[in-house]
């Protein structure tokens, strides 16, 4: 009974988090300031973003719709792991680790099309832009058996019908082994975040970013042994943006 209501409390936060990052963006909004000339720049910028599943590094082409908002197309890869795994070492003192029952690695190629608006302007009292992004696009899961080592020189894999004790498992077998055995995930995903621009130049970009991003595929991921697979990823992060800024003349 208390594992069902904690799965309740847990859907609920979840929920209420989608809840303020797609709806409540208009909380921070103001009136406009400026000109649809002023700061009319296109954007590159790359970021990094530590995710509460994982990592990722990703791609920003921001174009200028007016003073205010851009249309951006967004590319990323994530590397996942499922927040119920546990790191072991192969032996007392050994750094190496790796994850017992662990049956595949995942790694996720999204591609998305968006767009992103100040919220509040760089020069009204703080200094400090805060902008809004959404977007919507494809989502590639990358499925890669996860291969061990064995006493015996063997690559053994983990099995839902069959656990290889601890004392079996010698070391992992290298990234490249199980390429050849990859299976896919396709599906689509929605991304929103809020941006803290504090770069001090008009040129350059440097943000920290507070997001949500909502990944549904049409298959179940098979990432643990003895674990309920879903068809979807719900992930939070914090990020670190930085590029910068490309003049361009906006006809009004």
């Amino acid at each position: 009974m208390l594992g069902a209501t904690l799965k309740r409390m847990s859907l609920r936060w979840h929920l209420a988090v989608l809840f303020f990052f797609f709806f409540c963006p208009s909380i921070f909004s103001q009136s406009d300031y400026r000109t649809d000339n002023d700061y009319n720049r296109d954007s590159r910028s790359l970021v990094l973003a530590l995710n509460t599943n994982g990592y990722r590094v990703g791609f920003r082409f921001s174009k200028r719709v007016d003073g205010y908002r851009s249309n951006v197309l967004d590319i990323d890869l994530a590397w996942y792991r499922h927040y119920k795994e546990k790191s072991l070492s192969f032996s007392s003192g050994s750094r190496s680790k790796f994850s017992y029952g662990k049956l595949n690695q995942l790694i996720l190629l999204r591609t998305s099309l968006g767009r992103e608006k100040e919220l509040y302007g760089k020069y009204a009292k703080s200094g400090v832009a805060v902008l809004f992004s959404y977007n919507v696009g494809a989502s590639v899961g990358f499925l890669k058996p996860y291969y061990l080592i064995d006493s015996d020189g063997n690559n053994i894999l983990f099995e839902d019908v069959e656990m290889p004790s601890l004392g079996r498992i010698r070391q992992r077998a290298s990234f490249a082994k199980g390429l050849d055995e990859l299976k896919f995930a396709f599906g689509g995903h929605a991304q929103a975040v809020f941006s803290f621009d504090i770069n001090r130049r008009h040129k350059g970009i440097s943000c920290l970013e507070l997001g949500a991003t909502f990944d549904i595929f049409h298959r179940k991921l098979p990432i643990l042994s003895e674990v309920e697979q879903h068809h979807y990823i719900l992930t939070l992060f914090v990020a670190y943006r930085f590029g910068k800024k490309i003049t361009n003349a906006i006809n009004n």
